[in-house]
């Protein structure tokens, strides 16, 4: 009995383990579909941010010339998979004239959107502090007499806020491929450098290329904080491209003498990107 016991502890003993699969992370970014900014804004405005995305979306951010305004998670969804969030953002925050304005989306897996970029012209009115009106003293001598009566101090007339008729942000030109309407972006009408750098002289060369069915007359800007570092012109004919020069400003030059600068590359008329120019 004992030998056969000590035969069996010496057989050897099997484990199956069954193989274990972890989940993989898209990297798969989501895509922004549009952001409802309407210009002039004044007060606080609401800005529905639609975007799609494989396997879900997180939140939307927007940035106000370069520092976080606003963000949003993504709370309705259509049909068609694509989900809204809707940004707060109170524009008496910020002085009045053209911001930049910067929205991106991220989803569950961390991925984060291109940047959708617009330059929304924030209209509020300055408001004037009422005066604290002093009242005369009274003086009331030894025998009663008739007090001095207070004088009524008239209030400035308040000023009715204007409000402002909504300008809807500009769309672009809309062109059909197929069934499915899609709008331009500067991305469209520019080829642009993965690392753009800037040349010696102080300017920065891309290719212009016009998706149009007609010939495309574009204004190139660069700017930063409302700030222009730079600008160039082209005329390209509908399915063509052609040589785009933007000629940068002193303050450009020396800024890009010490270091590298974020700047916003936009087409007139249409969403611009930023770039990192070197």
């Amino acid at each position: 009995m004992l030998r056969s016991l000590a035969a069996l502890a010496l057989l050897p003993f099997f484990v199956l383990v069954a193989p274990i699969h972890a989940e993989e992370l898209s990297s798969q970014p989501p895509v922004i579909k549009s952001v409802a900014f309407t210009s002039p804004a004044s007060g606080t405005v609401t800005v529905p941010v639609t975007a799609t995305d494989d396997n879900g979306l997180g939140e939307a951010v927007a940035a106000i010339d370069g520092k976080q305004a606003a963000t949003a998670l993504f709370t309705t969804c259509g049909d068609d998979g694509a989900c809204t969030a809707k940004l707060s953002i109170d524009t008496t925050k910020y002085p009045s004239g053209e911001r930049d304005v910067d929205v991106h989306v991220t989803d569950t897996d961390g991925n984060r959107s291109f940047t959708y970029g617009m330059s929304i012209t924030f209209d509020n009115p300055d408001v004037t502090p009422t005066p604290t009106p002093t009242p005369e003293a009274t003086v009331t001598p030894e025998e009663t007499a008739t007090p001095s009566p207070t004088p009524t101090v008239q209030q400035p007339h308040d000023r009715p806020t204007p409000t402002p008729t909504p300008t809807p942000m500009p769309l672009g030109e809309i062109g059909i491929l197929g069934d499915e309407a899609t709008r331009y972006t500067t991305r469209d009408f520019l080829s642009i450098p993965k690392r753009p750098r800037a040349s010696k002289v102080g300017a920065l060369t891309m290719t212009a290329r016009c998706p149009l069915p007609k010939t495309c007359s574009l204004r190139v800007s660069l700017t930063r904080a409302g700030k222009s570092y730079g600008s160039g012109r082209v005329t390209v004919g509908s399915k063509k491209s052609g040589k785009l020069t933007l000629k940068l400003t002193k303050a450009a030059r020396a800024a890009l003498k010490k270091k590298p600068q974020s700047l916003r590359l936009t087409v007139a008329g249409y969403p611009g990107v930023v770039i990192t120019l070197r």
